[in-house]
């Protein structure tokens, strides 16, 4: 609570960095020691995976919010932010677990009857089986036909709700369950509202298949659990497993989990210098070699900052001129020898476990050997040995894609200047 309460002191008219939302998040959870190992697990379950989903998906929440209220003061961004989880984030985002990319926590779903429209499970529970909430009552107060006269719309009741339309949901739930079914209801105490139980409930429980006591037979003896469905093969990008070669936690916090990092003024130019080399290359494989006198519109056309104000645009702005001019003078003699640009390769790294990459520059030498170039700005570089992993990978993915081999890779730094070549391993 000190933390939060030091920062809110500091929110006033001016933005600093520990002010954007997704750092006041992290570094919270940070001080808060939240450890997926350390949440008490309840009956055997996996909690701590649950839980980190949906702390994931919090995070995901406050970029999309933060990305398009970056230039709001942090008075205005913290109010909007609160209005926004209190009046419309409920309606927009599932739980964190329903959209994890690569695998799913072994937990109980829980959701709506639309969010759970195209699935199956072997067991269904459907809950709430009260007159008036399913189906449920056409609400009183103010609504959008108090905005909208209902003569102006064809066919007005298909967009207020029948019951008709409900009983179609009700049997969209029904059928979710592919060998068990359990349907229940009970009364809310003081509530005249929900006391009474569903037309729908009384018309299921009239066919002679509904059991509504227990069955005779003997319980069954429990089987062992086994997954509903095989495993999807995993399909990764090199930036993704970057994330592995330097953290495999990081990895599963960033992928899995869904945990996004905080806004950068300076994003966007290691991607804008990328784009202005691809075209420079582009350009040199047609014939045409660029020379430095086009580098102003190299920068014009590609420098996208969506985040930066003037000073760092500015800024920035040089140092990508400074970084494409010092390439151009230093390996302008190269472009002549270029074979691919943004080359894309695919590598199964072992079963069920493929990689896709872009090679930057594929290059041959005076000598006849090939290069695989890779570049990089210190804006978005990377640990150097997992620059050398990402090329060797590339390396054998260009054999898998061509059958030749790399005889060398390469890795230049646009912003010092100078490169770093080894023996491809």
């Amino acid at each position: 609570m000190k933390l939060l309460r030091d920062r809110r002191q500091r929110i006033g008219p001016k933005m600093d960095a520990e002010l954007y939302l997704q750092r006041a998040y992290l570094d919270f959870l940070a001080n808060l020691r939240v450890r997926e190992e350390t949440i008490k697990p309840e009956s055997g379950s996996r909690s701590g995976e649950v839980v980190f989903y949906n702390l994931g998906k919090f995070s995901q929440v406050i970029s999309d919010f933060e990305t398009i209220q970056f230039k709001s003061s942090p008075e205005r961004l913290y109010a909007a932010f609160s209005g926004f989880l209190e009046y419309q984030a409920a309606e927009y985002y599932p739980e964190g677990w329903e959209e994890a990319g690569y695998t799913r926590p072994d937990a109980v779903q829980v959701m709506t009857v639309h969010q759970a429209k195209g699935m199956q499970w072997p067991s269904v529970f459907v809950p709430c089986l009260r007159r008036n909430r399913f189906p449920s009552s056409r609400h009183g107060g103010r609504s959008v036909w108090h905005v909208i006269p209902e003569a102006a719309v064809a066919n007005v009741e298909r967009y207020k709700g029948t019951v008709p339309d409900e009983r179609r949901l009700f049997y969209v739930a029904l059928t979710r369950a592919e060998k068990y079914l359990f349907c229940t209801w009970a009364p809310i105490p003081g509530n005249a509202q929900q006391r009474k139980i569903s037309d729908f409930f009384r018309e299921f429980t009239d066919s002679e298949y509904v059991l509504t006591r227990e069955p005779l037979k003997a319980v069954p003896r429990r089987l062992e659990p086994t997954p509903h469905h095989e495993e999807a093969p995993l399909s990764l990008t090199f930036s993704e497993l970057s994330y592995y070669f330097d953290c495999p936690y990081l990895f599963k916090l960033r992928f899995l989990y869904g945990f996004d990092v905080p806004l950068s003024r300076a994003l966007g130019y290691g991607k804008s210098l990328h784009n202005a080399l691809a075209e420079i290359h582009a350009e040199s494989i047609r014939g045409h070699i660029p020379s430095v006198t086009e580098v102003p519109r190299l920068v014009e056309e590609h420098l996208h900052l969506p985040f930066a104000n003037d000073e760092v645009w500015e800024n920035l702005r040089k140092a990508a001129a400074k970084a494409l001019s010092k390439y151009l003078n230093t390996h302008g003699s190269d472009l002549s020898r270029l074979e691919h640009v943004e080359k894309i390769v695919e590598l199964q790294l072992s079963v069920g476990i493929v990689v896709a990459g872009r090679i930057d520059l594929i290059r041959r030498m005076d000598t006849g050997e090939v290069v695989i170039v890779d570049f990089k700005s210190d804006e978005r570089a990377q640990a150097e040995d997992v620059t050398r992993r990402q090329l060797h990978v590339y390396a054998a993915g260009y054999k898998r894609l061509t059958g030749k081999n790399a005889n060398l890779i390469e890795v230049h730094n646009l912003d010092k200047g100078g490169t770093e070549r080894a023996p491809r391993a």
